[in-house]
């Protein structure tokens, strides 16, 4: 039974077309249509799919295209201009097809929540932790989980060094796995090395110099331990 769709609004002014490929030469900014069908969008006669989730996330729901390829006929959906690609396709040359990428279909929210509380609860400020990690996910939508997989990682690997990372990532605004990581290594590796600094200080070989040390004639020690002088 076929879907009753809304329809697509188009909010860029049409491009040029090619004549012979029909395809546009610039960059189109379109709406998603409802995300209770599906997540996608309509472009020449077809609807590409975006991963599920995408809808709502991004301002007032637009992407930007872009056609790559030497025939033209990679179809790049970017969030912004330059920005994180959502999605590739094929372009297709049929008509009213949906072209859909399998792995757009899956919900993976369920599994993105579980992460999220079996990273936050390995610290001792899970307040704030939790407000960290909703910030990380918030700034890399598409890339939570690689984002959280990172994280748990560093957790399980430098237990002792999160917490204090942790207070320093929020203070210093570093909002990103990758960041945690780093400030992890760092704390761990300034730790080392200050004993071994202090090491290397306690074991200075004693050099010889010029002090003159006293010393007293032979018969002094033998009156002060009451023997005599042979």
């Amino acid at each position: 039974m076929p879907l009753n769709l809304p329809r697509y609004r188009l909010l860029s002014a049409p491009c040029k077309l090619e004549s012979k490929t029909g395809i546009p030469t610039c960059r189109e900014r379109l709406l998603f249509i409802h995300p209770q069908t599906f997540y996608s969008y309509r472009f020449a006669s077809n609807r590409y799919s975006v991963p599920l989730g995408t809808y709502g996330v991004l301002p007032e729901n637009q992407v930007v295209l872009d056609i790559q390829g030497e025939q033209q006929d990679k179809l790049i959906i970017r969030k912004q201009s330059n920005g994180e690609v959502l999605a590739e396709h094929q372009i297709s040359s049929e008509k009213g097809k949906l072209i859909q990428n399998r792995n757009h279909t899956r919900d993976r929210s369920k599994g993105i929540e579980e992460l999220k509380k079996s990273v936050i609860s390995h610290f001792k400020e899970q307040e704030d932790a939790s407000i960290y990690v909703d910030e990380i996910c918030r700034t890399y939508v598409r890339y939570r989980r690689d984002q959280l997989t990172i994280l748990l990682r560093v957790i399980k690997e430098e237990t002792e060094w999160i917490d204090p990372a942790l207070q320093k990532c929020i203070r210093e605004k570093l909002y990103s796995a990758n960041d945690f990581r780093d400030i992890v290594y760092y704390l761990k590796q300034s730790n080392l090395e200050e004993p071994a600094q202090l090491h290397e200080q306690q074991q200075v070989p004693m050099t010889p110099t010029n002090i003159q040390v006293e010393t007293r004639p032979l018969e002094t020690y033998t009156r002060i331990l009451g023997g005599n002088v042979s």
